[in-house]
C-alpha cells in the first residue's frame, strides 16, 4: 500500500524492533509526560516481536523513504475480537494523516481476518483521535504502570 505523504505501510522487519521500542517512547513523551512518569512506563512500551510470529495477530508499519513514521499491533484475543496492542505514530508526522491511514489499515486487516470487533485500551490523550476514527468508550481499566490512573477502554464494531 502506498499512501499520501509519501509513507507506505508494510509489515514487521526484522530489524524493526528496537526502532519501535524507541518511536513508542518519543510518541508516549509528545504527550508531555513526566520523566519519572516515562520512566514508570518504559518497560511496557518495549516492542516485543514475539506475538508476531503467530499468523492471527499483525504488524503493520507505517514508513517514509528515510524513517519509521509509526505502526500499529493486534493481537488476537478471541474468535472474532483483536485488542489493538500498540498503535504510535512518531512525534514528526503527528497531524499530516499517518495515524488515519494506519487506523484505517489495521481496521481492514481486523475485517480481512474476520474479526468483528477490536478493543483499545487508550492513553487518555488518544482518546479523541479514536473517537474520531468511530470508536466509543465502554469503560476504563486499571493503569500497570502508574497508581491510580485510569486508561479509558474503546471498542470499534467492524
Amino acid at each position: 500500500m502506498k499512501p499520501r505523504n509519501n509513507i507506505e505501510l508494510g509489515p514487521l522487519r526484522i530489524e524493526d524492533p528496537v526502532k519501535l521500542t524507541q518511536l513508542s517512547l518519543r510518541a508516549k513523551q509528545s504527550w508531555g509526560y513526566s520523566g519519572q512518569f516515562m520512566s514508570n512506563c518504559e518497560e511496557l512500551l518495549g516492542f516485543d516481536a514475539s506475538p508476531f510470529e503467530h499468523p492471527e495477530n499483525l504488524c503493520i508499519v507505517a514508513r517514509n523513504p528515510s524513517r519509521i513514521a509509526g505502526f500499529a499491533t493486534l493481537i488476537k484475543t478471541s474468535l472474532r475480537v483483536t485488542e489493538l496492542d500498540d498503535f504510535f505514530v512518531d512525534p514528526v508526522f503527528q497531524g499530516f494523516g499517518v495515524g488515519k491511514q494506519l487506523f484505517h489499515a489495521v481496521a481492514d486487516a481486523a475485517r480481512t481476518q474476520g474479526m468483528s470487533l477490536i478493543e483499545i485500551t487508550s492513553d487518555p490523550f488518544a482518546e479523541g483521535f479514536y473517537a474520531s476514527m468511530g470508536c466509543y468508550r465502554v469503560g476504563y481499566s486499571k493503569a500497570s504502570a502508574v497508581e491510580n490512573r485510569l486508561l479509558p477502554v474503546l471498542n470499534l464494531l467492524l
